[in-house]
C-alpha cells in the first residue's frame, strides 16, 4: 500500500500526541490536527510545526464520532492517529475505551461510504495487553491488579471488536514514556519540526502480540507469587523515549507497510538495557 495522503492526528496538544506530530511531519506526511483547543495546540507546537501542517480542526472533541467522521471526510483523509485521552481515577469513568470507539467507528463509516480499501489507524493502548511469554498465552495484564488496567482492557476489547476488512487497525502498546534527556529540544515547548526524521533503531519491535525480549529474573521462581512479581517488575523494563515511540508510528506509515496491521504491537528499548 502506499503511504496515506493525509493523517488525521487526534491528541496532538499531549506528551506523545505533539511529538507524533513532529515525526509524521519529518517523514514527509501530510497531517491534520483535531483538537478542542486550537489556542492550547499554539502553546504546544512551534508555529514553524502548526505552520507545516494541512489543516487544524479546533473545537471538536475525540468523543465526538460525528465531528471526527466531518474531519476526516472534509480533509480527505486515509489514515488516523489517536492519541488522545488518558487513565482517569479508578472511581470515574475510563474515556480511553470510549475515545477508540467513536474514532474507530467514524473511520469504519468513511471508508464504507467511500468503498474503496478501509483506512489505516494507529490506536494507543497498554503494554499489558501483550502476551507474557513463558504463561501458556496469558497477558501481562493478567497478573496485574484490575484497577491499574481497566482503561487498557477497554482498548483492547474495542479493537479487537473491528474487522481489518473495515479498518486497519494497529494497537501500539505502550509502558513508560520519557523525554529523551540527551535532547535538550525534545523536551522542550513549543515543540519544533524535527531537522529530519528521529529514527527507531533503539527499539526491538514486535507484532506477534508478544512482549518483545522480556527479561528472564530469578524473582519469577518465587513460589506463587514470582509471576506476579516478575510481571510488576518487567514492566520497568519497556520505558522508552516518548520520540522513539512516535517515529515508530509515523516510519509505519510512510512506508507503507501493512505489517503491523490488526497486530497488538510491542516495543523494548534494548539500547538501555
Amino acid at each position: 500500500m502506499p503511504p496515506p495522503s493525509s493523517i488525521l492526528l487526534l491528541g496532538a496538544t499531549g506528551n506523545l500526541g505533539s511529538r507524533v506530530a513532529a515525526a509524521l511531519v519529518a517523514r514527509g506526511l501530510t497531517v491534520v490536527v483535531l483538537v478542542r483547543s486550537e489556542d492550547k495546540l499554539r502553546t504546544i507546537l512551534h508555529a514553524d510545526l502548526i505552520a507545516r501542517l494541512r489543516a487544524i480542526v479546533a473545537g471538536a472533541d475525540a468523543l465526538d464520532s460525528s465531528a471526527v467522521e466531518r474531519a476526516i471526510q472534509d480533509h480527505a483523509c486515509d489514515a488516523v492517529v489517536s492519541c488522545a485521552g488518558n487513565m482517569e481515577l479508578p472511581w470515574r469513568t475510563q474515556t480511553l475505551a470510549l475515545i477508540v470507539r467513536a474514532v474507530a467507528d467514524a473511520a469504519v463509516r468513511v471508508g464504507k461510504v467511500r468503498g474503496g480499501p478501509p483506512l489505516r489507524a494507529w490506536f494507543i493502548g497498554g503494554l499489558g495487553s501483550l502476551v507474557y511469554p513463558g504463561t501458556g498465552g496469558k497477558q501481562i495484564h493478567d497478573y496485574m491488579p484490575a484497577w491499574t488496567t481497566n482503561h487498557h482492557r477497554g482498548t483492547e476489547d474495542v479493537i479487537r471488536s473491528i474487522p481489518v476488512a473495515d479498518l486497519r487497525w494497529s494497537l501500539l502498546c505502550v509502558a513508560i514514556m520519557v523525554d529523551d534527556k540527551s535532547d535538550l529540544v525534545d523536551s522542550q515547548l513549543p515543540r519544533r519540526p524535527l531537522t529530519a526524521p528521529h529514527g527507531h533503531a533503539a527499539l526491538v519491535v514486535s507484532s506477534d502480540g508478544t512482549a518483545p525480549a522480556w527479561p528472564e529474573t530469578v524473582i519469577r521462581h518465587v513460589p506463587f507469587l514470582g509471576t506476579y512479581l516478575a510481571a510488576a517488575s518487567g514492566i520497568f523494563g519497556y520505558t522508552a523515549k516518548y520520540s522513539d515511540v512516535a517515529d515508530l508510528i509515523a516510519a509505519d506509515l510512510a512506508g507503507g507497510s501493512d505489517e503491523m496491521v490488526g497486530k497488538f504491537v510491542g516495543y523494548r528499548d534494548v539500547a538501555k538495557d
